[in-house]
């Protein structure tokens, strides 16, 4: 490995897609991925029976993996992609990401081919990979507003059959693909159900195994006893989703303070007994959250929606600036994308129509979603989710009580504080607008880093004038949002 450390090739290891405005450090060291370079160019040129690769640039930089675009000795190209140190499940992700992508090749869905991977880091390259093709095409915000109105309708048409095809695949169990020779046999659950006629054979070389979800194994949690899946029912699943959560907050929770300005609302430490609660309350109303009936289109893979209505640019277009014109127009190309993606949904894939207009669909996706955050010492949001569940139990019942109750005082009460909460968000929120659309994690361009840490600055200042004693002083010096901070796992 003695080009390991060589200059030219830091920038192959180390995150350059941007800059952190808090907890840099550990930001970059988790997307830190150290290979050896000639090592992976080399099964690279092999896989695909050329000479060489001449050339190896950085393509793209996302949540969870590098990507490398390599080109050969006579011009062909390929991807080559590398988890970070942070990705987790070690070996599963991998290893689940190739089956799905042969899967869904054996069944006509356009993916790119693999050549070949590893999903042991003890290899020649000393990581993780996957080599494989480079799709054509281009992006599609590169040629979005110059495309026909024809155009368009072939492209959001093509999405519907791609995805009318994965509707069609009855999977026996709720969980990863893999391959059926790779996975343990006590962590394998059939492909198909019973009642499934498995005519290509599929059955004898994938299977369904752990689910490679990050959450059920972030951090501590890979410690823990836990149901990672494979579930053959669905109820099952979700409940793992609170029990996982639980079991971590039981051991690793402890009292904790809100950032500002949510600790105004929420003031001072709060204990994790409060969330526990919540959780055993999430518990309680799981079973009912999706119907009994495996074939129902709620228990399929969904989309969430806001609306079915054409959408049009405003009103007021023609006085807009030209950046606003641009926002709009961006805005308007994402609402028509997903208005015909709905319109054909309604046409050739039905029941996931059914599904996303399902009128509980939102209440019910937003309170698993909010049983399956970290505590962290917000209340409100679980909270507010299991209530709304509650208020709208007539459409979910079945015929039976709703388990779980909130006294009428202490359900008013609630939401007054939590209308205070939404209004602490969307400061929040605004602040993340003026750092430069600032991103959950302090993500910040490169090119506006110092000045997002100086209007970062001078914002925290501005809020620590305005308080009127130590304890407003406390409450932003201590715990503003933008500054480094521990992290609990």
């Amino acid at each position: 490995m003695s080009e390991l450390c060589s200059k030219p090739d830091q920038d192959l290891f180390t995150y350059t897609s941007g800059r952190y405005l808090y907890n840099e450090r550990l930001r970059r060291a988790e997307r830190h991925v150290h290979f050896d370079v000639p090592a992976l160019k080399d099964i690279a040129a092999d896989c695909v029976g050329r000479r060489s690769v001449t050339r190896m640039e950085k393509l793209a930089e996302g949540g969870f993996s590098r990507v490398f675009l390599l080109t050969m000795n006579d011009g062909f190209e390929v991807i080559a992609k590398l988890p970070y140190s942070l990705t987790v499940p070690k070996h599963f992700t991998t290893e689940s990401e190739v089956a799905t992508l042969d899967f869904l090749s054996s069944k006509g869905v356009p993916v790119p081919r693999v050549y070949a991977w590893s999903s042991e880091d003890g290899n020649a390259v000393g990581s993780e990979y996957v080599i494989m093709e480079k799709a054509p095409g281009q992006p599609l915000e590169s040629r979005w507003f110059s495309l026909t109105q024809k155009e368009r309708v072939r492209l959001v048409t093509s999405f519907v059959e791609i995805e009318r095809k994965m509707f069609s695949f009855a999977l026996g169990s709720y969980g990863s693909l893999y391959y059926k020779g790779r996975l343990p046999s006590h962590l394998q659950a059939d492909l198909y159900g019973p009642e499934t006629l498995d005519e290509s054979g599929d059955a004898s070389r994938f299977c369904i195994g752990p689910a490679t979800d990050y959450m059920f194994w972030r951090g501590k949690r890979a410690q823990l006893d836990l149901n990672r899946g494979p579930w053959s029912d669905q109820h099952e699943y979700l409940r793992s989703v609170g029990r996982r959560e639980i079991e971590w907050t039981r051991k690793f929770g402890k009292a904790q303070a809100n950032d500002f300005p949510h600790n105004t609302v929420l003031k001072g430490e709060i204990s994790p007994k409060i969330y526990l609660d919540l959780l055993d309350k999430y518990l309680s109303v799981a079973p009912y959250l999706l119907p009994r009936d495996r074939g129902n289109p709620l228990n399929r893979s969904t989309l969430r929606h806001s609306g079915f209505e054409k959408p049009s640019l405003p009103e007021d277009y023609d006085s807009l600036s030209p950046e606003e014109k641009i926002q709009a127009d961006e805005l308007h190309r994402q609402r028509m994308l997903f208005y015909l993606y709905m319109i054909f949904n309604a046409k050739d894939n039905k029941p996931h129509l059914d599904a996303l207009r399902h009128p509980i669909l939102m209440p019910c996706q937003h309170l698993v979603d909010r049983a399956g955050r970290q505590w962290s010492g917000n209340t409100i949001t679980l909270k507010g989710a299991l209530v709304r569940v509650v208020n709208n139990w007539d459409q979910l019942s079945q015929g039976t009580s709703c388990p779980v109750h909130f006294d009428a005082d202490d359900e008013e009460e609630f939401l007054h504080t939590e209308e205070q909460w939404f209004t602490a968000t969307t400061l929040l929120e605004h602040w993340r607008s003026v750092l430069d659309d600032l991103g959950q994690d302090g993500w910040v361009r490169n090119e506006s880093y110092e000045e997002v840490v100086e209007m970062n600055r001078r914002l925290k200042r501005e809020w620590l004038d305005e308080a009127e004693d130590d304890e407003d002083l406390l409450c932003v010096e201590k715990y503003w949002p933008f500054q480094d901070h521990e992290e609990l796992d």
